[in-house]
């Protein structure tokens, strides 16, 4: 659901996170566009409650495209010791596309640098899939195991994959699973 703000400019994609073991601790990502006079830009933004959604934080920038650059379809994640994940897809002026993620070890105050998940070769024209099915964006779900077990604080990451689909008319899912 989209939110205008100000002047046409609009919040978009909204994704959201609770804290493990604190359910009042709330994180939440969109993209925001941005219409400007001289130009178009947008913009990955995380915002946090700490009281459970009834008052929310001043924005914090995660990733900035540009006219070149198109950031949008960003998803939140919280791991077993309070680290944030945020994901999200950058198209290019090609429509070379990727998927890029960067970590909070600090609530959300600042970010590591962004880091390459994947290229990704869309699937189909990115609007109709095989079979009738709408998947303009290809990142499609982020998670961090937080069961306390061997596996706990693992990253998951999937998305779509066109790569697979060229050769042999079968769509393939891409997948990353990353220790911390």
């Amino acid at each position: 659901m989209a939110s205008v703000v100000n002047g046409g400019d609009f919040l978009d994609k909204p994704w959201m996170a609770v804290k493990p073991g604190s359910p009042d601790s709330i994180y939440v990502t969109y993209t925001k566009f941005e219409f400007g006079v001289t130009s178009d830009i947008t913009r990955i933004e995380l915002v946090k409650s700490a009281d459970g959604g009834v008052t929310w934080s001043q924005p914090v920038k995660i990733v900035e495209g540009s006219e070149r650059i198109l950031v949008t379809n960003s998803q939140v994640a919280v791991g077993p010791t309070g680290e944030i994940y945020v994901a999200w897809e950058e198209f290019d002026e090609s429509e070379d596309r990727s998927i890029k993620i960067r970590k909070s070890i600090d609530d959300g105050k600042t970010f590591s640098t962004k880091v390459e998940v994947s290229s990704v070769i869309p699937v189909g024209d990115s609007f109709l899939l095989q079979g009738g099915f709408r998947a303009n964006f290809d990142l499609q779900g982020l998670a961090v195991d937080t069961s306390g077990t061997a596996t706990n604080g693992n990253v998951y990451i999937v998305w779509h994959d066109g790569s697979f689909i060229v050769r042999n008319q079968k769509g393939s899912l891409g997948f990353l699973r990353s220790k911390k």
